[in-house]
């Protein structure tokens, strides 16, 4: 079982191509919590960042599982956010 970060479309491609059972869409260092990175993505540039990366992986395999994790996504009402806005996103990682 395999579950590769993906950071760009490009690599959303690759992973999928190469057989990976999940491509996660990596949004960078998680901005939340006590050692959280100060500058990130907003959870609205998230979610075209992730729709991007799972429409990629998705248009080389149909069947992977696409996750979501990092940036400003870091708690439950943050996934929830990304994931109500993406389709064809399974969850957060």
């Amino acid at each position: 079982f395999t579950s590769p970060y993906a950071f760009t479309v490009a690599e959303a491609e690759q992973m999928a191509a190469a057989g990976a059972d999940v491509v996660v869409a990596h949004m960078g260092l998680t901005t939340k919590g006590a050692i959280g990175a100060h500058t990130a993505r907003s959870l609205d540039d998230c979610v075209r960042e992730v729709q991007a990366i799972a429409d990629a992986a998705k248009a080389v395999r149909s069947d992977v599982i696409v996750l979501c994790h990092g940036g400003p996504i870091a708690m439950p009402d943050d996934a929830e956010y990304v994931l109500q806005r993406t389709k064809g996103v399974h969850g957060f990682y």
